[in-house]
C-alpha cells in the first residue's frame, strides 16, 4: 500500500484478461478508502489478505511493532462495509498472527471464537469491547 503507484500496476493486470486472479498481502494500516473502491472494482479476479496482529491495542503492538490496530479496523469495517453496499465478490481474508503465549484470558477466548467462526467463512473485527463478525467470501 505504499507504492504510489499501487492502483496503476492492479489496473493493468486486471486490463489482461488471461490473468484469471491477482492479490497480495498486506497489514492494512495504510489502506485508503480510495484503494479500497479500487480493490472492491476489481471483484473475484482480486484477493487481499490482510495479516492482523491482535484482537487488542497491545497485543497488536507487540505482535506487528506499530500501535496501528485503529487504522486496521476503520479501514477493514470500511471495505467490508462497500463490498456489502456494492455487491462486490471482492476475496477478503484476515489472518490472525497471535502467538499463543501472549493471550490473556479474554483474547484467548476471543482468538477460540475466531477460530470457530473462520470455518464458518467469517472475519473478525476488533471493536471496542465486543467482537464483530462480518462475513467475507465471496458466495
Amino acid at each position: 500500500l505504499v507504492d504510489p503507484h499501487l492502483l496503476d500496476r492492479l489496473d493493468a493486470l486486471a486490463a489482461r484478461p488471461e490473468i484469471r486472479r491477482f492479490h497480495f498481502y498486506t497489514n492494512g494500516i495504510l489502506m485508503t478508502a480510495r484503494q479500497s473502491e479500487k480493490f472492491l472494482g476489481y471483484g473475484r479476479r482480486f484477493g487481499i489478505y490482510v495479516s492482523l496482529g491482535g484482537l487488542d491495542r497491545e497485543t497488536y503492538r507487540r505482535v506487528m511493532g506499530v500501535d496501528g490496530l485503529a487504522a486496521v479496523d476503520r479501514a477493514l469495517r470500511a471495505l467490508i462495509e462497500g463490498k456489502r453496499r456494492g455487491g462486490s465478490r471482492l476475496d477478503l481474508q484476515v489472518k490472525l498472527r497471535v502467538p499463543r503465549l501472549s493471550w490473556t484470558c479474554s483474547s484467548a477466548r476471543s482468538a477460540e471464537i475466531f477460530r470457530r467462526s473462520a470455518a464458518a467463512a467469517c472475519s473478525t473485527l476488533p471493536s471496542v469491547g465486543k467482537m464483530t463478525y462480518a462475513r467475507h467470501t465471496p458466495t
